[in-house]
């Protein structure tokens, strides 16, 4: 039997958030200043009858305006949520999307797992998680978004599918009839230029428009020899008042690409495991806040397979490319009695890339590689395989070195210490192709009784994708601008051996380490039906209680390519990949099957609020929602504890809470625990032959949390915010593996903002201090990542009513902090190096905004 929450644990916890609040200020007459703005209506997570502020829900929730979002000046969405405490969100992998946000403790591998990302309250796609299809890549922040709300556990459950962990929505600016514009240029100085743009005003006598947007190209933080990041989204939104409503319509279009930052090698000064030192290190020849293993030396290489059936040759320029259109129509409507209508509907199609650099192992000694490489190839001459023993074919027999030259100059490789390192790094060209066609729409229906403002919902969603997965593996050197190098067999006398046609026996063919390490070819779809029901009953003047659940189901079906098995280049079955053009480890599907299933589930949640003042109040939730299977990754996984298909993740939350809005003090604190059961990881790893494999494992999880955000006034002109989370994930259900630290998820996660305004309210300078937490690569719990500190900084001045400039700089202080470790590398054997992704290193931006 599985034990219960412990809320006793938790109750106690979320009374010693209460206590630490400056609870002494209670009793003073003050005007509230609302520097959290608890007095603020939101419409994330509350039902839609009556309208609720902050103070009044029993939702934990951020909220950030438009200068909010202007002031953090996010590099993409996952940088904008890292402002929410309880989230641990990672940008570092760049700035078009593939970013990475753990909620709470709740783990995952990697993107938006247990939450959804909502735009104007519509997810975004019907499936926000699926592996190489980043929901981030969608949404992107521009001058168009008015405000930003994040839930963090509780409500989201009953208001969307698969979200037990939160929600994100990113609310547009609603068009006006009065004209206003704002244009804004950014530079960088990694030659990055940026234009925001917004104009809002009469269309006509009866609709009001808004149009808006941005255009953006630069060379990345981390340069990789070519244009990293290049595109637009461009937004057009009418909108007009009707009888006893309003209606709108909004078109949104992204063209849009930009380079994905892998891990990369570090040196690891513990060589059997456990800690870094304080700081990780740069490995001679590279500086790990600036290197990325992404080149222009391999901007392009050809994916070879067999009989020569669709080679490829793809662009990583293209990178993580979305070219997609996004209709979204709503109607908001006063029906008869008393009865509101609000929907929303959205259609979404196009094509999406994922063409990137992906780490497969660890940098490795040209020399050792160079001696094992020898061993086998000797080995092979020495068999009966008429391939290699000379007979039919090669003489690998008489293989006594091997040399490696670089790929396209053919220079020399000096295998003891080139690049005063001599190391050489296995690299995945990983090129991923979808066709994207999305389907959602939600309609609520709402009425004050009395006492209760209940909610009636539908969602219906559907998302088809089609899906080309075509991978190869490179070997490139070590040092910034890496390059590829072919290996080459030679003799006693150094002279290269020949095969039959006299070509020079290599282990790589025009820098390939193999070819198809992964063919996929995929048609998915997932229908999801859900209906719900939210009560919120005010069951006195200071006392509220909401509750409600949420149906859902999911149909998923498909077809799947079935490879033949490996296979060489003349399309015969081989058994042997130890040379580059012995052929290719999964060949070209040669029949599809079909798959079809149904998973259903009911998710709910209760909460209440208690208003103790006018200023002050505290909440407390309990909610049971599911994570369902995603269609194009895990629906089809057997789980092998069971021999089952893996089902939905079962996700159990409660929370209390307390908030306070003073003069001097706002605060929005919560104690939380969550239980996470049959959560699946699935991904590809690298065992400790070199060789790859899908990992599927099963396992349960359980955190228990405090988190908060406080700010502080202490003077009309400066403000201290500050976020905060404390947290102790662990894992459950997993064996010798129960009781460690979930992975990658860190127990601390603190920032602190001072702000300073000029008197004459022309402008604004500030800085924040982050620190996250030490936390763990792997599930044993082997390879701890250090925590580490970040100095962000900005200054801001309106040189008059409408032009205002501004200078901001990241990361001043060059930290080498790394967000994760290797997802595919051995977590047994870490050698003397490491591999890990930093964050971005040291840069700046410039702006100048001109409003009229």
């Amino acid at each position: 039997m599985r034990r219960k929450l412990p809320a006793k644990k938790l109750l106690s916890l979320g009374v010693g958030v209460a206590l630490t609040t400056p609870l002494c200020t209670l009793a003073q007459e003050r005007e509230p200043y609302d520097a959290l703005a608890l007095e603020e209506v939101i419409v994330t997570g509350v039902g839609g009858g009556n309208p609720l502020t902050k103070l009044e829900s029993s939702v934990a929730i951020t909220t950030k305006s438009a200068a909010d979002i202007d002031q953090k000046a996010p590099l993409n969405l996952v940088d904008l949520i890292s402002v929410v405490p309880g989230f641990w969100a990672e940008s570092s992998g760049g700035e078009s999307g593939a970013g990475n946000v753990f909620i709470r403790g709740l783990p995952q591998d990697g993107g938006f797992i247990f939450m959804q990302q909502l735009e104007d309250g519509l997810p975004v796609l019907n499936e926000p998680s699926v592996n190489f299809l980043p929901v981030d890549g969608f949404a992107k922040v521009d001058a168009t978004v008015s405000r930003f709300e994040a839930v963090r556990g509780g409500s989201a459950a009953v208001f969307a599918t698969g979200a037990p962990g939160g929600m994100i929505n990113l609310v547009t600016q609603e068009p006006s009839d009065t004209p206003e514009s704002q244009i804004k240029v950014q530079l960088g100085d990694y030659n990055h230029i940026r234009t925001d743009f917004v104009h809002t005003g009469p269309l006509s006598d009866e609709w009001n428009m808004l149009v808006g947007g941005f255009y953006r190209q630069d060379d990345g933080v981390r340069e990789p020899g070519f244009t990293a990041n290049k595109g637009y989204q461009f937004r057009v939104r009418a909108a007009r008042d009707i009888d006893s409503g309003r209606l709108w319509f909004d078109v949104k279009k992204i063209d849009d690409s930009g380079i994905f930052y892998l891990p990369i090698g570090v040196s690891n000064p513990n060589p059997t495991g456990g800690a870094f030192s304080d700081e990780p290190n740069s490995i001679p020849g590279t500086d790990a806040s600036e290197f990325t293993a992404t080149s222009a030396d391999f901007q392009r290489v050809l994916l070879r397979h067999p009989n020569g059936v669709n080679d490829r040759s793809p662009d990583m320029a293209d990178g993580i490319g979305a070219d997609t259109t996004q209709f979204t129509a709503a109607i908001e409507l006063e029906l008869a009695d008393g009865w509101l209508l609000d929907g929303k509907a959205r259609y979404t199609s196009g094509d999406f890339s994922f063409i990137s650099g992906i780490s497969i192992g660890q940098p490795t000694s040209a020399r050792e590689l160079v001696d094992d490489l020898v061993a086998r190839a000797q080995a092979l001459g020495a068999s009966a395989d008429p391939r290699y023993n000379g007979s039919n074919g090669i003489d690998l027999s008489q293989a006594a070195d091997a040399v490696i030259r670089y790929t396209n100059s053919g220079e020399a490789f000096d295998i003891a210490n080139q690049n005063g390192n001599g190391l050489v790094y296995e690299t995945g060209f990983w090129d991923v192709r979808w066709d994207v066609e999305n389907v959602v729409t939600d309609w609520r229906l709402s009425k004050s009784f009395d006492s209760h403002d209940i909610t009636f919902g539908f969602y219906f969603g559907s998302m088809e994708t089609t899906n080309l997965k075509d991978w190869a593996n490179v070997l490139h050197d070590l040092k910034d601008g890496t390059e590829l190098v072919d290996i080459t067999f030679v003799d006693a006398s150094g002279a290269a051996l020949l095969d039959a046609e006299g070509n020079p026996v290599q282990r790589t063919e025009n820098g390939v380490w193999r070819y198809g390490v992964n063919y996929e070819q995929s048609t998915d779809e997932m229908t999801t039906l859900a209906l719900y029901v939210y009560d919120e009953w005010q069951v006195n003047d200071v006392f509220r209680l909401d509750f409600g659940f949420r149906w859902d189901q999911n149909d998923y079906k498909g077809s799947f390519g079935v490879s033949p098995g490996s296979q060489d280049f003349d399309g015969n079955a081989i058994d042997s990949l130890f040379l580059a053009r012995d052929g290719v480890t999964v060949a070209i599907p040669d029949r599809f099957d079909d798959y079809d299933r149904s998973l259903r589930e009911i998710s709910y949640t209760v909460g209440a609020n208690w208003t103790l003042t006018d200023d002050q109040a505290l909440f407390g939730r309990f909610s049971v929602g599911y994570d369902f299977p995603k269609a194009v990754d895990t629906i089809r996984v057997v789980v092998p504890a069971t021999g089952k298909l893996v089902e939905a993740s079962k996700v159990t939350q409660l929370e209390v809470g307390y908030k306070l809005s003073l003069e001097d003090w706002s605060v929005f604190a919560s104690a939380f625990s969550s239980e996470v059961e049959d959560q699946i990881f699935n991904d590809n790893v690298v065992l400790s032959d070199g060789t790859q494999t899908q990992l599927n494992l099963l396992y349960g999880t359980e955190t228990f949390g405090v988190e908060a955000e406080v700010v502080w006034n202490p003077t009309d002109n400066v403000q201290v915010s500050a976020t905060a989370t404390y947290q102790e994930p662990e894992y459950e259900d997993f064996g010798t593996l129960t009781g460690n630290q979930v992975r990658r998820i860190p127990e601390t996660i603190f920032s602190i903002t001072p702000t300073y305004r000029f008197g004459d309210d022309s402008g604004y300078v500030y800085f924040t201090y982050f620190n996250g937490g030490d936390r763990f690569a792997d599930f044993a719990n082997n390879l701890e990542l250090p925590g580490y500190e970040t100095i962000d900084a900005g200054v801001s001045y309106n040189l008059s009513e409408n032009f205002s400039v501004r200078l901001q700089g990241f990361n001043l202080t060059d930290e080498v902090g790394l967000t994760e470790g290797n997802p595919r590398g051995n977590g047994t054997e870490f050698g003397n190096l490491f591999t890990a992704r930093p964050i971005l290193g040291r840069h700046y931006r410039a702006s100048v905004t001109w409003d009229f």
